[in-house]
């Protein structure tokens, strides 16, 4: 399988918004059933038309590139942006992205696979679908090593072989931006 990423969403600069809407997706989506258009940034915006694309073009997938940002400061967006997707049906295409030229990602990887959960409220209100472990690791990669074709095992044989600097570490490095959580940005000010 093949994938195109488009950037979506997000518009830079003083520009027509036109561009940044998702509706041409569907039309190439449809004219190529055998290649995955991945929606970057899907859900910043237009977030009820990317679903309704998901829902009935199976080869159209999201990528949270940028979206994933909220899981911090604004968790209920991203729980609002998140289960529109899995109720949509686009558990097995979401992919997680970041930015990460932007921000370092460790602290949304973790706040994503350590603890972050849909509300119970939205679970009942709007019947989105509570996150597994197994949607997590989908989400996480699986998805993608999916949908390029990757044998996930392949991957770690060919990782373990590498010997360089950053295989011999044996602790992580602490996060590379300004970026804080509210909770070290309160610690770092007392």
């Amino acid at each position: 399988m093949k994938s195109v990423a488009i950037h979506k969403a997000v518009p830079f600069g003083p520009y027509s918004i036109e561009p940044y809407k998702v509706g041409d997706i569907s039309g190439a989506a449809a004219a190529f059933p055998n290649l995955v258009f991945e929606v970057v940034h899907g859900g910043i915006a237009f977030l009820e038309e990317s679903a309704l694309q998901v829902q009935h073009l199976p080869n159209v997938a999201i990528n949270l590139e940028a979206t994933s940002l909220f899981i911090l400061n604004w968790p209920r967006k991203f729980a609002t942006i998140l289960g529109t997707f899995l109720a949509a049906g686009a558990t097995d295409r979401i992919i997680w992205g970041t930015g990460c030229p932007a921000f370092h990602t460790r602290p949304l990887i973790e706040a994503f696979w350590q603890s972050f959960e849909i509300p119970q409220d939205l679970v009942d209100n709007e019947g989105f679908p509570q996150l597994t472990p197994e949607i997590k690791r989908g989400i996480l990669g699986g998805n993608i090593a999916r949908i390029l074709e990757l044998d996930i095992e392949d991957q770690r044989k060919n990782i373990a072989k590498v010997n360089d600097e950053f295989s011999q570490r044996s602790d992580l490095a602490e996060p590379w931006s300004g970026y804080l959580t509210k909770e070290k940005a309160v610690a770092s000010q007392a």
